[in-house]
């Protein structure tokens, strides 16, 4: 029995059980990559409407931080900005707090730096 060689580069003397084969294979093949190629698609589309929403979330947050930053910033501007001559001067009873406080950061911070120094709390 002869048997029938195939040209790979012509593929016009098959015989037509080959060419069923043929093209049942690349059929098939295409299907694959129409599957393929579909179901990258749908990833892609997913990945994309995931991206989106997170980029609207972060816009969202973006304003609302602005928003509120921008709140604070008036708040702090209507609250801090007072003309310096409009600013009254403290009482005696203020001076004396303050004044007792400067002289409480004063013998701290000589403590702190000078170890010989001692304000007589922790003599015996």
């Amino acid at each position: 029995m002869k048997t029938q060689s195939v040209d790979k580069n012509n593929l016009t003397n098959t015989p037509p059980a080959m060419d069923v084969v043929r093209q049942n294979i690349c059929m098939a093949i295409e299907q694959l990559d129409i599957q393929f190629l579909t179901d990258a698609a749908t990833e892609v589309e997913r990945r994309a409407k995931a991206l989106s929403a997170v980029y609207k979330l972060t816009q969202i947050v973006d304003d609302q931080d602005e928003k509120q930053n921008s709140q604070i910033e008036s708040e702090t501007d209507e609250n801090t900005h007072i003309p310096y001559d409009k600013i009254p001067p403290p009482n005696d009873a203020e001076m004396r707090v303050i004044q007792d406080r400067l002289n409480s950061i004063y013998t701290r911070l000589r403590r702190d730096t000078d170890p010989d120094i001692s304000d007589g709390s922790l003599d015996p």
